[in-house]
């Protein structure tokens, strides 16, 4: 017979641990997922100028628009299956579903190499299958933060957002010296072999409790996985709207900007200006996060000047011919740039909570990579019309400014009681479901004992 303090039916206070050993370790391995998948794919303006090169000399229509859709697609596939990856990590396991993904995104990379003249199969490979794979890393290796992690929380997402920034840095000029000394067909190799260090990483995601099963698991069925009450949470319908429109310019910069300065400054280097980004960036993600831990901090309204400042200094650049004018548009948009991305997580656990958290980042990630997908080609496709990229940031600096707009909306909108990472909230057990949390039994109160007695 089962003991009167079952865990399927009665309500705990439960907290998760807050660093230690293992979570400083867990925090250094996403850190490294981080790093590779987005130092990478924001690196991909220096593989853009080679393959447009190489179109170019394989008399390719519209090679400009064709080069830019590879990485746009890369990115894009990367958020758009943000669900699938956040529904997996539950149904399956955190660990194993980023260890598949790292050797999906290697096998995407190898196979690359032997198509990169045909943008069909350039899709393909490095578009999709690198793409599938790092979200299937990154999304678990954002939700493992919140099994270690809840007061820093907010630190903690910005030092590890900040691997993408340090990877940043380095990553243009090792690709440009990879892709000189050794051609874009043993780069992709050599990065085949790198995204493989993924694998190792992967094997840290282990959460600190296992899965707990009611025993009316099976009748719940679908909607176990599936979070349908985040989607009856209007501020988070707001966001994931709001979101989406902000980001369809975003990435423009990072495709089109060296292609800019060869363009009209051609005794620059534009790869020093993704420095640039990168460094700042790695400061903003840190220096937001920790900002964003102050209780009396409003995350939203972060994101928002974030969105205001990264859309007007994009519809500035056309108009800056000097290269360290350009730099230092580049340093301050790498800072709010670095602002955006750490903030993701952290409003996510505050809007979707504890249970929602990991389909919640999954669910803004992927409508976030429609827009994250067109806009480059767009923006690529306006060069190729007009012959310069004048128009192409005027218009990618439009939506930044729509979707802080739509952000302000959820101000407006009667905030529920807060699961800000310096606050507890009383939940059920069912939570474990996702497990994202630890079970502290000193504050089970009374029922400590019977608890100790249950646990092995």
């Amino acid at each position: 017979m089962k003991s009167p303090w079952d865990w399927d039916s009665h309500p705990v206070e439960l907290k998760p641990r807050d660093g230690g050993l293992q979570g400083w370790i867990v925090c250094f391995a996403s850190f490294l997922c981080n790093g590779i998948i987005f130092g990478l794919m924001n690196s991909y303006g220096v593989i853009y100028v080679q393959l447009k090169e190489t179109l170019e000399a394989e008399q390719v229509n519209n090679a400009s628009a064709e080069a830019s859709l590879v990485g746009s697609m890369a990115i894009g596939t990367t958020f758009m299956t943000s669900v699938a990856a956040g529904i997996l990590s539950d149904w399956w396991d955190l660990r194993k579903t980023a260890i598949a993904g790292a050797i999906i995104a290697s096998l995407g990379m190898f196979l690359s190499s032997f198509v990169y003249r045909k943008v069909g199969f350039l899709c393909t490979t490095y578009g999709l299958l690198f793409g599938v794979g790092s979200s299937l890393v990154y999304t678990p290796s954002l939700v493992i933060l919140n099994h270690y992690f809840s007061r820093r929380r907010g630190m903690v997402n910005g030092l590890v957002s900040a691997g993408s920034s340090v990877f940043t840095i380095l990553m243009p000029f090792l690709l440009g010296n990879a892709i000189s000394g050794l051609g874009l067909a043993n780069t992709f190799r050599l990065l085949s072999g790198f995204t493989l260090i993924m694998v190792l990483c992967s094997t840290f995601f282990r959460p600190q409790l296992g899965r707990c099963r009611s025993m009316q698991e099976d009748a719940r069925g679908l909607r176990m996985w599936f979070r349908t009450g985040i989607w009856r949470d209007v501020r988070f319908i707001i966001w994931i709207v709001s979101m989406p429109l902000g980001l369809l310019g975003y990435f423009v910069p990072y495709v089109h900007l060296v292609q800019y300065v060869k363009d009209t400054i051609p005794d620059a280097d534009g790869k020093w200006l993704m420095l640039c980004i990168g460094i700042t960036s790695g400061m903003g993600k840190i220096v937001f996060g920790k900002i964003s831990d102050i209780p009396w901090v409003n995350r939203v309204i972060l994101q928002q000047v974030s969105f205001v400042a990264l859309g007007m200094l994009t519809m500035v650049i056309p108009f800056v011919a000097s290269f360290p004018a350009l730099i230092c548009i580049a340093l301050v948009f790498g800072l709010f740039d670095g602002g955006l991305i750490s903030l993701l997580g952290p409003i996510a656990y505050d809007i979707c909570g504890p249970d929602g958290v990991s389909q919640g980042i999954g669910s803004v990630l992927a409508l976030c990579s429609i827009p994250l997908m067109v806009g480059p080609p767009i923006a690529g496709a306006l060069y190729e019309m007009s012959g310069s990229y004048e128009m192409a940031f005027l218009v990618a600096g439009g939506p930044p400014l729509i979707g802080a707009l739509g952000l302000g909306l959820i101000q407006c909108i009667k905030q529920k009681p807060t699961l800000r990472a310096s606050q507890t909230a009383e939940t059920t057990i069912s939570a474990l479901d996702d497990p994202l949390y630890a079970l502290d039994i000193r504050d089970l109160g009374p029922l400590s004992t019977q608890v100790q007695q249950m646990l092995p």
